[in-house]
């Protein structure tokens, strides 16, 4: 008797965690990849190039990015680490992939606009 119970228990919370499962998977959940591009700075000595500090501003991170945005977040690094004693390295082209995830589908045509290519469980 204790036995079947237990068996009893096991399959119905094996139910519940795979109904939970299907629910939580919206028909109309996407996501969006893009490849982004980043700028990273980096702050060096002038006597004997060590890294000061370094950081990486990344290329349109957001359907919202400016390019004034990047130059402006720059500066404001630069201006941080700014002496005569430090100069300024910036390296460009370096890629990551981005990803936005839980996207309702009808609104997948504004990122794909935005170069994202975009996946939906259907």
């Amino acid at each position: 008797m204790f036995d079947k119970s237990l068996n009893m228990k096991k399959v119905i919370i094996l139910i519940c965690f795979a109904v939970g499962l299907l629910l939580s998977c919206k028909k109309n959940d996407c996501n969006c990849y893009k490849t982004l591009g980043y700028k990273q700075v980096n702050a060096v000595w002038k006597s004997n190039d060590s890294l000061v500090s370094a950081k990486k501003f990344y290329y349109q991170e957001t359907p919202f990015f400016k390019d004034e945005d990047l130059k402006d977040s720059i500066d404001a690094f630069m201006l941080m680490h700014i002496s005569d004693s430090i100069v300024f390295m910036q390296f460009d082209s370096i890629y990551v992939n981005d990803k936005t995830g839980r996207i309702d589908k009808d609104e997948t045509s504004y990122y794909e606009n935005q170069g994202y290519f975009c996946v939906c469980n259907d």
